[in-house]
């Protein structure tokens, strides 16, 4: 259970780590701890749980599969030694780390 503190304005707040790996503070909107702890509860049951983190290989592959069904064998060819070029270029990287700047450094 994530640690439940209260900030000056007397609110009873949480820290989340959202998908990105960033802190968020998330407000239960309440001044009581008894309350705030049920509606932290209540947050945690009603929240998704994190979605695992995917390489830029895992994503290719899952592609390529996808594409596979649903493209021609040469546009599927094109695709695949693109992905191959790119991640020899900026490496394997997480695919939520992948932004513009490595894609305009690519073309």
């Amino acid at each position: 259970m994530p640690s439940l503190f209260k900030r000056s304005n007397g609110i009873f707040y949480y820290v989340r780590i959202d998908e990105s790996g960033r802190r968020r503070w998330i407000s239960t909107h309440q001044k009581n701890k008894q309350q705030a702890l049920a509606t932290l509860q209540n947050l945690q049951t009603v929240q998704k749980p994190l979605s695992p983190r995917c390489s830029l290989d895992e994503f290719r592959k899952d592609f390529l599969t996808h594409a596979a069904t649903i493209l021609a064998p040469g546009t599927v060819g094109i695709y695949a030694k693109t992905f191959a070029c790119f991640i020899k270029f900026v490496g394997n990287l997480q695919l939520h780390a992948v932004n513009a700047r490595h894609v305009d450094a690519y073309t």
